[in-house]
């Protein structure tokens, strides 16, 4: 038969953490689907011969869980059923950290090292790098992989030297649609927005939600780039404009059957990230250069979450949600986008062209 490589991991990078950093959540997510992997008369599986997590790269995430080897598959393939004959080992280094090491590692003897990287402002400012990179793409064993176009001619574009098309791939990132899918029966969604919703933000009975709310969700750490000040004074001004509309605020109310408590036109949830970034703190001093911001807070129109939620109840989230909204001002990939449209959301975010480099927002919007 044919030979195959048998392809020998090894990982660098916080997945195996538990911390909710992005890249430690594109390095699970991989893993994970290279550990269902099976051998097949086309490729071999790769095999996951050891994890390391290097130093954190803000002090504060050591409160976090240590380095774990769950993913660590010593299991080779059983030759002696298989009809394959086995090639020579390939040992693939693969790196998910930040700043970005682009160093190559000549004493483990890999054949290749990718590093996953992504360039959200489109630049390449030596702050990104662990060490300085200027010759390091003569090497030809290093690959840059990435999730995006926007980021692939970030580093193109950049001030690295010697890198160019060959240097990069593009690989999308995929999310688990077990996980994050809509919700299709109406009394599930109706128990998340009138259950889960009250228990996380603590809503009285003055925020009573129903189906004819909107509620409008974004997932971030409420950096700059993710343009929450866009969100939120778009977010007051939609209310103003509720408050103002004496006719449209009458409408709602007939719908409903409320004689002591009104039902709750709109709600924007924020989730942010309070254990790897000062996400709250972020958000409220953003919140308090808005006019209007602080009354619709206290209120609980607007609510914010922090702390950290396992995938399933991350998914409650958008399944209890109408529209997800991102106004970015420079993104490289934003998980949450695809994980709001798997749960049938729909979805609002920035608008973007640029004809030079072929990249622009997909025509099927509105």
């Amino acid at each position: 038969g044919n030979a195959l490589f048998d392809y020998h991991l090894f990982i660098e990078g916080w997945g195996s953490t538990g911390i909710s950093h992005s890249y430690s959540i594109v390095e699970s997510n991989l893993l994970n689907a290279m550990r269902s992997m099976t051998r097949s008369a086309l490729f071999s599986k790769p095999i996951i011969m050891k994890v390391q997590c290097p130093k954190f790269y803000l002090e504060k995430w050591k409160e976090s869980q240590v380095c774990s080897n769950r993913y660590v598959n010593l299991n080779t393939v059983n030759k002696s059923t298989s009809k394959l004959t086995s090639g020579r080992i390939k040992r693939i280094n693969i790196r998910f950290t930040f700043p970005f090491n682009f160093e190559n590692d000549d004493s483990n003897n890999y054949d290749h090292t990718f590093v996953f990287a992504t360039t959200e402002f489109y630049n390449t400012s030596a702050i990104l790098f662990a060490k300085k990179v200027d010759q390091i793409f003569d090497n030809r064993k290093i690959t840059i992989v990435t999730p995006s176009k926007w980021s692939k001619y970030g580093f193109l574009n950049g001030e690295l030297k010697n890198i160019d098309e060959t240097n990069i791939e593009i690989l999308p990132h995929g999310i688990n649609t077990d996980v994050f899918k809509p919700i299709l029966v109406q009394n599930d969604r109706n128990r998340i927005r009138r259950i889960y919703f009250k228990k996380i933000f603590n809503l009285t009975n003055d925020n009573v939600i129903d189906d004819n709310s909107i509620i409008f969700l974004s997932v971030g750490a409420m950096t700059w780039n993710k343009g929450i000040d866009l969100l939120i004074s778009a977010f007051v001004k939609l209310c103003t404009e509720y408050e103002r509309d004496e006719n449209t605020k009458q409408k709602f109310d007939n719908q409903h059957d409320a004689t002591d408590y009104s039902i709750q036109k709109y709600m924007l949830i924020l989730k942010g990230n309070d254990a790897l970034y000062e996400s709250k703190e972020m958000f409220l001093k953003i919140l308090t250069k808005i006019p209007g911001g602080i009354d619709l807070y206290n209120k609980k129109w607007i609510v914010y979450y922090g702390k950290e939620l396992k995938q399933s109840d991350l998914s409650l989230l958008y399944g209890g949600a109408d529209v997800y909204v991102s106004p970015y001002r420079a993104e490289a990939f934003n998980i949450p986008i695809f994980e709001a449209i798997a749960s049938g959301l729909l979805v609002i975010v920035t608008d973007y062209r640029n004809d030079e480099n072929k990249i622009w927002s997909p025509s099927n919007k509105w």
